[in-house]
């Protein structure tokens, strides 16, 4: 048939076919018989599966590059926080003072748990490049550079935090040595302090309370002592570990020397000085035991010359009195003699002055 059918709906809507879309055929009769309806079919047939066909190489298509791109923003995340990271492992300086340095490393360690967390991601990202290349992907080689390229950064981050870390741990343990070192000077010092006391005035109570004391002091400079070796064993496992610093621990051990030393020469001379000091508080005292005697034994002489006797038998009570106080003053001689002995010993080892035992010896001579 030809023309427009005139049953057809003129309206737009339903059932409506616009007349450029109609084609005119002949009558039935004017149809070449070389025309068959077979080979028709088979035409459609053909055109139908070509449509499929390129249909199917069309999602491929689409699919590949959803994949793709996926993929290359999986690997621009991983890159990004790479970039940043070492960004910050090779841009922070490290601290020069303990506490801010201690609480770099405390970063740093949560820093590389991170980087251990993120092990997982990038191993996904090569399963997933690996599977395309598996399966032919059309840009197999820009997908095989991109995770090379992440492997090689990722693995140079690692590196640089390890290198980071040991950075870090050797700043740490010089900077610990430092403070120990400090430390055991400050104690030096705090114990040097009652090495300096020099007042005793003289007495013997006090000397022997200062003389335990000091015991107390050389059993803790013993203990300093360990510690100052220690740190020299330490000093000398830094300069093998860490030769750039070898001056730097060179010098505070010789500021750690000098201090010892110093406490070393002010307790010997501390020791001494208690020595004599306990010398002179005994040679003291035996003076004031001597005098304390002399004066009982000269009050007892002198009471007793008032008493005359009123007879034989007093008398001769009182003769015997004063032989006894004569057989005690004897006795009193050897001890004042012991005393000026002890005196002259003083004076020899330069724990007191000629003059004062001078004058102390002709008070007691006078006394007597």
């Amino acid at each position: 048939s030809s023309g427009i059918n005139a049953e057809w709906p003129l309206r737009r809507g339903i059932g409506f076919v616009p007349a450029v879309y109609l084609k005119t055929l002949p009558p039935d009769d004017e149809i070449p018989a070389s025309v068959a309806v077979p080979e028709k079919l088979g035409e459609i047939k053909r055109k139908y599966d070509e449509v499929c066909t390129a249909a199917e190489d069309r999602k491929k298509k689409l699919v590949e590059t959803v994949e793709y791109h996926v993929l290359m923003g999986e690997v621009g995340e991983v890159e990004g926080w790479v970039t940043e990271q070492e960004r910050d492992v090779t841009q922070t300086s490290i601290a020069e003072e303990l506490p801010f340095l201690l609480h770099q490393l405390n970063k740093h360690n949560d820093f590389e748990r991170e980087l251990t967390g993120t092990e997982p991601l990038l191993a996904a990202v090569n399963e997933k490049a690996a599977t395309l290349i598996e399966n032919g992907h059309s840009k197999e080689a820009d997908i095989q550079s991109s995770v090379d390229n992440l492997d090689r950064r990722y693995d140079n981050l690692v590196r640089l935090a390890a290198r980071k870390k040991n950075q870090l741990e050797d700043k740490k343990n010089l900077l610990t040595f430092f403070k120990n070192i400090d430390e055991c000077i400050d104690w030096i010092e705090e114990k040097k302090k009652p090495l300096l006391a020099a007042e005793t005035n003289g007495d013997l109570e006090l000397v022997k309370t200062m003389q335990r004391n000091h015991m107390g002091v050389v059993r803790e400079l013993q203990a300093i002592h360990g510690n100052v070796d220690s740190l020299h064993e330490l000093g000398d496992s830094l300069i093998t570990d860490q030769p750039g610093n070898e001056n730097g621990v060179r010098e505070k051990l010789k500021d750690l020397d000098e201090q010892w030393s110093e406490v070393e020469e002010a307790n010997e001379v501390h020791s001494d000085w208690l020595k004599k000091c306990v010398e002179l508080a005994e040679f003291k005292k035996t003076f004031a035991d001597l005098e304390d005697s002399l004066d009982v034994v000269k009050g007892e002489i002198e009471a007793s010359c008032d008493d005359q006797g009123e007879d034989v038998g007093s008398v001769e009570a009182l003769i015997a009195s004063h032989r006894e106080y004569y057989e005690g003053i004897e006795e009193e001689k050897e001890d004042i003699g012991r005393f000026k002995e002890q005196g002259r010993h003083l004076v020899k080892v330069e724990i007191c002055e000629q003059e004062d035992v001078s004058y102390l010896e002709l008070h007691m001579n006078y006394t007597f």
